[in-house]
């Protein structure tokens, strides 16, 4: 909350002190000076910081950050500002913005294991939102009363404070052992398979997640663009902190957006409607947006209100459906592949983008589209590049399909990537993969099952009865996780099975899911062999209301057994 409520802070000043002074064309050349700066500078920052502890390293970038917003606001509050420190604030929040936020990450991931992460990372991440809730309104709200300046040192307060706090959770750290490096086999085919650049080229399916995001980035900065232009001449003339309070504002409903999205639940539109509905769900609203900004006059809008309903739909959707749809697109994706191509796609392609964008915005300003009575026309250029988009989109569904198949048969898909839920194309997949003849193949499927509401699981009776022993445990541990009691008359026929894992499980889920009082279920199944009967036993005596009667059962098993020793 703190680390991105800081940022959004920053984000408000840096955008109306820059568009007081100068336009966005300008902007456009930081768009691609950034393209070409920020690989650099990320790959410098990790060299230089390599072996440092996460606590320190945080503490001091944050402190770093904090020192220069407040040099940044002795040089604002100079009789006469330099020119250049627009551009040097602009340029420099761009990059510590990639660092605080991925830094916070990482901490998480030292103080989760996968199993809580998986548990506590939505509620961990429901932080950012609120955090772009208070450092959007709170900039709206006080942009007046200490000025747009003044702000910056609010920012580096929150940095400071976040500091602090990453102090007070370090020593609750995991402490991991040392992990060896794999197999030699693995090794080496990691080493084949190239960088994150030759990874995209190899792999048709990730160079289609790459193109996906490459479109992404370019409508939706054009966009914001020319939404800036929009701002930047409805506020000509009036004082910097009404369009500092009005950029607060409309961050904090973006905000509000994305934790109406969430309330909602994402996971839930995800498994209904699948990935493909996910992914469409952004350009097409902003194709929506984008016709009612080209055609605001027969709307009876002005340009910022239509452009500014599309802002607020493309924040809600973004953080909310759109990133875990793209999430959810690397599923099929191997680890060791997915590990190189989504660190090359998710910094190099979506900078890429962005100075790509940076051109295309001076080429619309030099034909004359970005002046203010035509800057709606530029409309006709997004919604060329989110038509685009919607096609790669509409491509990428049957793509998506086909690579989770062939990772399902492979079992090479990164469970790490089901903290979203599994979506409506993959469960039928997965459903398929039930009925495989190869039993290794159904087991897997049946571990991926695990991040599916018990209500949304298929059919499982007849994997209760499957030849292999392996399969039935993996079904026997599903259920007892969900707690589904609807599989108790096939799972106590387990009771009887000559694998010992098998009937171990049985019992620990006959257990779990035992209903109050007399379990008649367990008494019928008891009434004829002894070991069904020990068995039974010892289901009830982990139900402390039925120890005595559980005692009494051993009791009777042991007397059964010793006169018939064949069963024993």
């Amino acid at each position: 909350m703190l680390v991105v409520g800081s940022y959004t802070v920053v984000k408000a000043v840096r955008d109306s002190v820059f568009l007081k002074d100068y336009g966005v064309t300008e902007l456009s050349f930081i768009a691609i000076g950034m393209a070409l700066l920020t690989g650099f500078v990320v790959t410098l920052y990790l060299r230089t910081t390599g072996g440092i502890a996460r606590n320190v390293l945080i503490s001091a970038t944050n402190t770093v950050i904090a020192a220069s917003l407040v040099v940044v606001w002795l040089l604002l509050g100079a009789e006469r500002p330099a020119k250049w420190v627009p551009w040097a604030l602009y340029v420099w929040s761009s990059i510590f913005g990639v660092f605080t936020v991925s830094q916070f990450w990482l901490l998480a991931n030292d103080l989760f294991d996968p199993r809580e992460a998986k548990r506590l990372f939505g509620f961990v991440g429901a932080g950012a939102i609120l955090g772009g809730m208070l450092g959007g309104f709170s900039a709206g709200a006080l942009a007046k009363l200490v000025d747009t300046r003044g702000l910056l040192l609010i920012a580096g307060g929150m940095l400071l404070l976040a500091a602090g706090l990453t102090n007070v959770v370090w020593p609750r750290r995991r402490v991991e052992g040392s992990l060896a490096g794999g197999s030699a086999s693995r090794r080496a085919a990691a080493a084949s398979d190239g960088g994150g650049f030759a990874v995209v080229r190899k792999h048709p399916y990730v160079r289609l997640i790459a193109l996906a995001l490459l479109l992404s980035t370019l409508a939706t900065t054009l966009l914001d663009y020319q939404f800036k232009n929009i701002v930047k001449a409805h506020f000509a003339g009036r004082p910097n902190h009404e369009m500092t309070a009005f950029f607060g504002a409309l961050f904090g409903y973006l905000s509000l957006a994305s934790l109406a999205l969430q309330t909602l639940g994402t996971g839930a539109i995800l498994r209904r409607f699948g990935i493909a509905v996910g992914l469409l769900m952004l350009p097409v609203s902003l194709a929506l947006g984008s016709m009612g900004l080209l055609f605001h006059q027969l709307l009876a809008l002005t340009p910022l209100a239509a452009v500014s309903s599309a802002k607020v739909a493309e924040g809600g959707l973004r953080f909310a459906i759109d990133k875990a749809s793209m999430e959810l697109m690397w599923l099929p994706v191997p680890s060791r592949i997915k590990d190189k191509g989504k660190s090359f796609v998710d910094t190099v392609i979506d900078r890429f983008g962005t100075g790509l964008t940076g051109l295309c915005w001076l080429l619309l300003a030099v034909s004359g589209l970005t002046v203010p009575s035509r800057i709606h026309l530029v409309s006709i250029v997004v919604l060329s590049a989110l038509g685009l988009w919607i096609i790669v989109l509409l491509g990428a569904r049957r793509a998506y399909v086909d690579a989770l198949r062939a990772s399902l048969v492979s079992r090479a898909i990164d469970a790490r990537l089901l903290s979203h839920g599994i979506d409506a194309a993959a469960q039928r997949v997965i459903a398929q993969a039930l009925t495989s003849k190869d039993p290794r193949e159904v087991t897997f499927a049946l571990h991926l099952l695990r991040e599916t509401p018990p209500a949304k699981l298929p059919d499982l009776a007849a994997l209760l009865a499957h030849a292999d022993s392996e399969v039935r445990c993996e079904t026997l541990r599903l259920l007892s996780e969900c707690g589904d009691q609807r599989y108790r008359a096939q799972a106590a026929d387990c009771l009887s099975e000559p694998s010992v894992d098998v009937q171990r499980l049985a019992i620990s889920y006959l257990q779990q899911t035992a209903p109050l009082g007399e379990d008649e279920l367990l008494s019928r199944v008891a009434a004829d062999d002894p070991r069904t009967a020990f068995a039974c036993a010892v289901v009830a005596l982990a139900r402390p209301a039925a120890t005595l009667e559980a005692a009494d059962r051993i009791r009777r098993s042991c007397a059964r057994s010793s006169r018939s020793p064949a069963s024993s």
